[in-house]
């Protein structure tokens, strides 16, 4: 974090300790000691605010008001509430900027160098993982000057996907009553985002692979060729190499499509720290409280459509709730609901993991009472508690 106080220069401060008191004082200089940061103040009475380290992998902390006044945290006056990287804290007249800590090692040292070039990329991924906010990232951090376009190319008939992609001439077809520009023209000097490659039909792979090997495109009905600096994001929920074999693509289309960057999201299920960071980020942006029971719960499902399902089901109990903070409720058992019918695999399940789905529903019916879940189907609090760590 990096501190702006009332006297004397800013001072970057590396939080490496789980929790940090900080304390406005009458004195003048900035203080920064092992546990607690002194703060100089113009006022004689003394605040008090405590800040702890509530997630370690996605670095969020928590600060609330120990002692004296409330706090003024990105313009909003509160006595608690969550921080990560970019939030910005005054505490009387100093002023507090939060900032992520670069991890030299495990820092993607060719991440800028990539979003930088004219490299054209490939996000596999289950849907609802994020593909489509990665690829606007991706655009937003080249420098390009140029629009980003997104095509869903499974939304499309067969017969329109070339006209969107490539344009067409006036007279072209029956109903091209004027010139249009295709996807690429729109895009040019930007990024299109191909969004399900894996369903573009086979004679269009051939004239998409025309592209990528020099840059130009051919309206429909055209005898000319355009130039086109377009970069390319590609995007799949399926394995492409599982579609060659399937004889769903092109062998030569596949090896061009993965010869630039490829990046896979991770499902939600797989990745807890994306979890927990969608959790905080829900809680911020909507002015919300999870309770802790209801993210442990949250924590053990398998999301089958990821992030959108999660903010979905998010949604939906934040406009049936009558507060800021949501709990367990009847709505979670429409996730196992759910999860059941969309499991084509779910009668092949493990007994053991049968067992789990079924003590982790009871106890969230029974508003992670233990003692009552055990009373309720007749086994001992011991064996609850196995089944639902």
């Amino acid at each position: 974090m990096e501190i702006f106080p009332l006297f004397g220069r800013k001072k970057k401060i590396i939080l490496n300790r789980t929790t940090c008191t900080f304390r406005e004082t009458g004195i003048n200089d900035l203080c920064v000691g092992p546990l607690e940061v002194a703060l100089p103040s113009v006022k004689q009475s003394e605040n008090s605010y405590q800040l702890s380290l509530l997630e370690e992998d996605v670095e969020v902390y928590s600060i609330s008001t120990i002692k004296g006044e409330c706090l003024k945290v990105n313009g909003s006056f509160c006595n608690q509430t969550y921080l990560q990287s970019g939030d910005e804290v005054i505490i009387g007249h100093n002023k507090i900027k939060f900032f992520k800590q670069e991890k030299g090692e495990n820092s993607k040292v060719d991440t800028p160098a990539i979003y930088m070039s004219n490299l054209n990329i490939l996000i596999e991924g289950e849907t609802g993982v994020g593909k489509s906010t990665l690829a606007k990232e991706i655009h937003e951090k080249s420098g390009n000057l140029g629009q980003f376009v997104q095509i869903n190319l499974s939304s499309f008939p067969v017969s329109l996907i070339e006209s969107e992609l490539f344009g067409h001439v006036k007279g072209a077809f029956t109903g091209a009553v004027r010139d249009k520009e295709g996807a690429f023209i729109q895009a040019r000097g930007g990024t299109l985002f191909l969004d399900e490659i894996d369903s573009l039909p086979l004679e269009i792979q051939v004239k998409l692979l025309l592209f990528l090997d020099d840059k130009k495109v051919r309206p429909v009905g055209s005898t000319e060729n355009i130039k086109c600096d377009t970069r390319i994001v590609f995007a799949s929920g399926s394995c492409l190499k599982g579609l060659v074999g399937k004889g769903r693509m092109r062998k030569d289309f596949f090896f061009r499509v993965t010869s630039g960057h490829c990046l896979k999201l991770p499902a939600l299920r797989d990745c807890s720290k994306t979890l927990n960071l969608a959790l905080y980020s829900y809680e911020m942006k909507n002015d919300v409280l999870l309770s802790q029971s209801l993210k442990k719960y949250i924590s053990k499902q398998r999301w089958p459509g990821n992030l959108r399902q999660l903010y979905g089901h998010l949604d939906k109990k934040r406009a049936l709730s009558k507060n800021r903070k949501l709990d367990l409720d009847e709505t979670e058992s429409e996730l196992i609901d759910i999860e059941v019918e969309l499991d084509d695999n779910v009668f092949l399940l493990p007994f053991k993991e049968v067992k789990k789905r079924y003590f982790t529903h009871a106890l969230s019916k029974c508003h992670s009472d233990l003692n009552l879940t055990a009373k309720r189907i007749g086994v001992s609090v011991n064996t609850v508690k196995k089944f639902t760590r």
